[in-house]
């Protein structure tokens, strides 16, 4: 029975030596730790990006309802050059104000600013399809004019005119898609590419 208690005593003798030894070189190491150092620069107020002659401005159509998303590079407008992100949207906002009845006619949900930065201004622009008020969409499928109803997937018509024969202008127009309001303005256009 000796034996059993000087082992017992034993073991827990060199249990308590490895804790001892643990809690010392684990106070010595955070004693020793140092404060990470967080860097930080001056925001320098000329840092802001603004919209310079050079920013490529790419405008990014979003269809809320068939969820699809077209880019195309425009030409930058002449009174967003020198404005923050700040600014431009204020003044995309007092735009859309002012031009909100000929929007909703398109379609129109929204406009926001994706990305400001030193080489490029992207925006997307929110449509609804289901609040434009028209009823054909002229397109070009495999070279040649297709006209879609409102809903862009049952066709109308499809039609002889083969896209190359039509100037570059149109050609983008087309590939981009066209809204026609009637009948009577569809035949006029078609009418048009045809001749």
């Amino acid at each position: 029975m000796k034996k059993a208690y000087i082992y017992a005593i034993s073991f827990f003798s060199v249990l308590a030596l490895f804790t001892m030894l643990y809690f010392i070189s684990f106070r010595m190491v955070v004693e020793n730790q140092t404060a990470p150092v967080l860097s930080y620069t001056k925001s320098d107020p000329d840092s802001v990006p603004v919209v310079t002659s050079s920013t490529k401005y790419i405008v990014q159509m979003y269809n809320s309802n068939g969820k699809k998303l077209s880019e195309k590079v425009l030409p930058l407008p002449k009174a967003y050059l020198g404005l923050s992100r700040q600014k431009l949207t204020g003044y995309l906002d007092k735009l859309h104000k002012k031009n909100s009845k000929d929007e909703a006619k398109e379609g129109f949900l929204s406009e926001k600013i994706i990305t400001l930065g030193p080489t490029d201004l992207i925006v997307r622009r929110t449509y609804d399809i289901n609040k434009v008020s028209y009823e054909y969409y002229l397109t070009s499928v495999d070279g040649f004019i297709v006209v879609y109803e409102k809903d862009r997937k049952t066709i109308f018509d499809q039609t002889d005119i083969a896209t190359t024969s039509l100037g570059v202008s149109d050609r983008e127009q087309l590939d981009n898609g066209i809204c026609v309001k009637d009948k009577r303005e569809l035949y006029f256009m078609l009418e048009s590419y045809s001749s």
